[in-house]
């Protein structure tokens, strides 16, 4: 497969187009493999033309060597960071774990030290011209940062030094881990709900430097149990954490939060309403809702609208199949906006009997109800978008 992208990049084709024609060449390969082998070629075909360049060079007198250099982050494979750095004559190809390769992406090289490779070539001068600088992404902190040269070794040594070699090695493990944890973490929520955190990044976070955490979550979706003494367990594992968001929340929103923090957390992991809770309060940090609709009447006026709208055949045919979180504040109001709400009553009629139908630039289908409102949906979806109230036009003396 790689030939085949290769002689496409050569041909200049971008990732895309490539990864266009490898897919009808074989109907089977999804998408994320096209990618990948697209790129791969890429790669192939920029470092097979340095390689050019650099026969040329040495005809035109000029004596240099090549150096491979290898993306300083924490997705890098093994052999690639010992790769880095090493220096070959143009012709010699390079060497690690018993296996050459000429340059970066060689379709001749072994599949293992070609697929999915970001690497370069860069001549090496007998002047010994310094490289400069090179850019880093810190696997702990995920920054970019410029640092003077060194290799991916002398870098990754560095980092240890900084960050602590726990730290940077369960960083790496996130890294080189992100595919199956994504499984794994969709596996786990499924079974297990709300013990585990709906967020990924949180939940690599528990697995990799939360171990005690980690074992109970285990055994749960061992035992195929969502048990009372797992969540009890869990919520004393986060109690400070928990306590200290109570106490932000209370700050911030007041009575729109449970009064004491037991009944915080026995919403946090007992209720099955937590998400829903977390979109609420965001509705309230930006101004959607005001502190006036509290979370029960959130609740309800998003049962409502699952009861009354979804399931509905827009007056051009689209149906109805679910609600962005906006819609649901656009329902209530907000103070703080001066916004009014739309009753769900006056939401239907204009989505079933609307007096106009626009379909807006962002592709969005609008359903106006003269003088009353009008609701947005997406025509692809069928998702309620956001609704909005319309006010009777102002009659002149």
């Amino acid at each position: 497969m790689i030939p085949n992208a290769f002689s496409l990049a050569l041909q200049g084709l971008g990732v895309g187009k490539i990864a266009d024609a490898l897919q009808e060449r074989m109907e089977t390969m999804s998408r994320t493999s096209a990618l990948r082998a697209a790129r791969t070629g890429v790669t192939a075909a920029q470092n097979a033309g340095r390689m050019d360049a650099f026969h040329a060079a040495q005809e035109m007198g000029i004596q240099n060597k090549k150096q491979w250099l290898s993306t300083l982050d924490g997705r890098t494979r093994h052999e690639h960071q010992i790769l880095d750095g090493q220096v070959q004559e143009i012709d010699a190809p390079f060497e690690v774990s018993g296996l050459k390769i000429r340059y970066p992406g060689d379709p001749e090289a072994a599949p293992r030290l070609v697929y999915n490779c970001r690497c370069t070539l860069v001549t090496d001068l007998p002047q010994n011209l310094s490289l400069g600088q090179r850019r880093a992404r810190d696997p702990v902190t995920g920054e970019s940062v410029v640092i003077d040269y060194t290799t991916y070794e002398d870098w990754m040594e560095s980092l240890k030094a900084q960050h602590g070699e726990k730290t940077v090695d369960n960083a790496l493990k996130k890294v080189h881990n992100e595919s199956a944890d994504r499984e794994q973490h969709e596996k786990y929520r499924k079974r297990l709900g709300k013990i585990v955190p709906k967020n990924f990044k949180d939940f690599q976070n528990l697995k990799y430097d939360n171990p005690d955490e980690w074992e109970l979550i285990k055994k749960s979706y061992r035992n195929n149990s969502r048990d009372t003494t797992s969540k009890e367990i869990v919520k004393k594992n986060n109690e400070s954490a928990d306590r200290k968001l109570w106490e932000k929340y209370k700050s911030e929103f007041g009575d729109n939060v449970p009064e004491t923090f037991s009944k915080f957390q026995s919403l946090k992991y007992n209720s099955g309403n937590w998400d829903e809770y977390q979109d609420y309060i965001k509705a309230l940090k930006s101004g959607e809702l005001s502190a006036l609709a509290d979370f029960s009447l959130y609740q309800d006026t998003s049962r409502e609208i699952d009861e009354k709208l979804v399931g509905l055949i827009t007056a051009d045919g689209i149906q109805i199949t679910g609600k962005s979180k906006h819609f649901i504040s656009r329902i209530i109001g907000s103070v703080e906006q001066r916004r009014s709400g739309v009753s769900i009553e006056n939401a239907k009629k204009a989505i079933l009997s609307p007096t106009e139908i626009k379909k807006r630039p962002n592709g969005s289908h609008q359903y106006i109800l003269e003088y009353t409102c009008d609701v947005s949906v997406n025509p692809d979806t069928g998702n309620l978008i956001q609704t909005n109230p319309r006010h009777s036009k102002k009659v002149e003396p």
